[in-house]
């Protein structure tokens, strides 16, 4: 990007009211005149872009987008993302554009132990045995675990007969499983399993890994 500074009178008719003390500081930068903004002007630039009604108070994005119409400084939009962040009515004025996120419910106390199991998988592990993965559950109520080799690969199906032939043997159907959203089990054969057994799935929000276990 080729600039120089022009010296003296603004040329340019779009600068003919620019202030004494900032004509000395026209640039052109691509063919395009603007005010080349020293430390003295870009106080003056966002205080004069703020009160300008159809721009004022925008956000960040938009005020990059008006000071690059007629100011150059290196790190401009880094500075315009801290005069926003600095400014109470641009603040006030930022636009939620999803959904605000509901209260978040804590699980249930148990009364009895397997009345309630987290599952979960342990993947990417060493072969061993033609197995590289680990299926683990828990029961919330003792912290007893079952630990039952597997591949990465299982299916929901696969998954529900290793659940059968190593849990539900021993301790019975759960009332609820606690588990994140692994497709095996987001998948329509494991809902469609489990609510024919008369058993609650309770998938945890995002990013919140430790709520299974």
């Amino acid at each position: 990007m080729g600039c120089f500074c022009q010296e003296g009178k603004a040329k340019h008719p779009k600068w003919n009211q620019v202030p004494l003390p900032f004509a000395k500081w026209i640039i052109v930068v691509q063919a395009k005149t603007a005010l080349c903004a020293g430390r003295e002007v870009k106080g003056c630039a966002f205080e004069g872009m703020s009160r300008w009604a159809p721009w004022g108070h925008g956000g960040a994005k938009r005020t990059t987008t008006f000071l690059k119409k007629s100011y150059y400084w290196p790190n401009l939009k880094e500075d315009a993302k801290e005069y926003v962040k600095t400014c109470f009515t641009c603040q006030q004025n930022r636009v939620v554009n999803k959904k605000q996120a509901g209260l978040l419910r804590p699980l249930p106390i148990l009364e009895r132990p397997w009345e309630s199991v987290s599952m979960d998988f342990m993947v990417s592990l060493p072969p061993s045995r033609g197995f590289d993965a680990i299926m683990v559950v828990v029961d919330r109520f003792s912290k007893m675990a079952h630990f039952i080799p597997t591949k990465k690969s299982a299916t929901a199906q696969e998954t529900g007969r290793l659940f059968f032939t190593h849990v539900f043997k021993h301790h019975g159907l759960p009332n609820d499983i606690v588990s994140d959203r692994d497709p095996k089990f987001t998948s329509k054969f494991w809902r469609a399993l489990w609510k024919r057994m008369g058993t609650e799935l309770k998938m945890n929000t995002s990013f919140r890994p430790q709520m299974d276990g």
